[in-house]
């Protein structure tokens, strides 16, 4: 999938005379400007998307890590057009309180799980990148908008507090603040000391990356398949890691309760 390009100019703030709205659609892509009185949500996306009050939709929001130019907006409105259904989806992208906001709408009928999935395929670049992303749950009509974009940018600050470089998905917002606390607090040392250290001393001590694999590994889901792909590695030398780490950490993966404890020390473990 072609990357989303990442200029590195300054952010300019909108013109004083309204907000520039990027609008993709299959046919063109435009430039709008809100005036600043009819800035609200529901202008917005009835500038943005004629029909949208049918539409599912979400919003995603982009905290970025390092200056970007304010026509990012108009190429991530473009890429998630392309994303989802590209002959009926639109999609809307402008900049508000220093982060990039995206609409990205479907038809009504449209598989949301998959969607959801391109959507996510799609904006992995840019967690990559080092940027910070949330995405807001399905909404339906005008109504849900300005829900979904709230939901959006605190979801996308979640993942930066944690310095959680992933997708922020908003249903898993209540699982990122419990993540949170239980970074600040004198469990997560215990997490650490007693199932990651020993880890942690083997990758020092031999130059190994045992506990990035862990990490791919769990947040695969435990598909070798998939993790082996993401680490571009042999499926053989994933197995060999894995039995690796079960060897030193004394914990089994294939047991739920200590994949569990595996799982929430690598989530509150601050180098990841």
């Amino acid at each position: 999938m072609e990357s989303i390009p990442l200029r590195a100019n300054p952010i300019v703030p909108p013109v004083e005379r309204g907000l520039t709205v990027y609008r993709a659609t299959p046919k063109r892509t435009a430039r709008l400007v809100i005036p600043r009185a009819a800035q609200t949500p529901q202008m917005l996306a009835l500038c943005g998307y004629p029909g949208l009050s049918a539409a599912r939709h979400w919003a995603i929001a982009l905290i970025p890590a390092a200056p970007l130019a304010v026509a990012f907006a108009r190429d991530l409105a473009v890429k998630l057009m392309r994303a989802v259904l590209p002959a009926q989806s639109q999609a809307l992208g402008t900049w508000r309180e220093a982060q990039c906001l995206a609409l990205s709408a479907q038809p009504p009928d449209a598989d949301l799980q998959w969607a959801r999935s391109r959507l996510t395929l799609t904006l992995e670049p840019l967690v990559e990148a080092g940027h910070w992303v949330g995405i807001s749950r399905p909404c339906s009509g005008l109504q849900g908008i300005e829900t979904a974009i709230q939901e959006a940018m605190e979801t996308a600050r979640a993942c930066q507090n944690l310095r959680r470089h992933a997708i922020g998905h908003r249903a898993q917002l209540a699982l990122y603040e419990t993540l949170h606390s239980l970074r600040e607090s004198a469990s997560s040392v215990r997490l650490t000391d007693e199932i990651l250290a020993p880890l942690l001393r083997y990758d020092r001590q031999h130059g190994t990356n045992l506990v990035a694999t862990l990490a791919v590994f769990l947040r695969e889901n435990g598909n070798a398949v998939q993790a082996a792909r993401r680490l571009t590695i042999h499926r053989n030398t994933l197995n060999y890691r894995l039995q690796r780490i079960a060897e030193i950490s004394g914990l089994d993966l294939d047991q739920a309760d200590e994949r569990l404890m595996l799982h929430l020390a690598v989530c509150v473990h601050a180098d990841l």
